[in-house]
């Protein structure tokens, strides 16, 4: 038997939103759903992000592992267009410029 009721209502929907739960840009931002709202005897995680500025919550390992594989990605991407501008004097293309993004 868990300690909380992880059901969601139309009470504790509308109690979520009046905590701004789901709304935000960036560091203010406010998860809809926090680790603690469900019970778990699994590995749940956080950590700060380097872009936002604010806690990310992760459920499981899988969901961190991905997160931070995107983020190599974008910085290995990030990095190519970097060296590139570095060697040559010609400009990145646009298409080249929205990957990184």
């Amino acid at each position: 038997m868990s300690k909380r009721k992880t059901e969601l209502t139309e009470k504790k929907i509308s109690e979520m939103q009046k905590e701004g739960r789901g709304s935000g840009n960036g560091e203010e931002y406010k998860p809809w759903i926090n680790i603690q709202d469900f019970p778990s005897n699994g590995l749940a995680t956080r950590g700060k992000g380097w872009k936002t500025n604010r806690i990310h919550q992760f459920l499981s390992k899988l969901e961190r592992d991905y997160y931070y594989v995107s983020i190599a990605d974008r910085m290995s991407r990030l990095c190519g267009v970097l060296s590139h501008c570095l060697r040559t004097t010609e400009p990145v293309n646009a298409e080249e410029r929205a990957t990184v993004y």
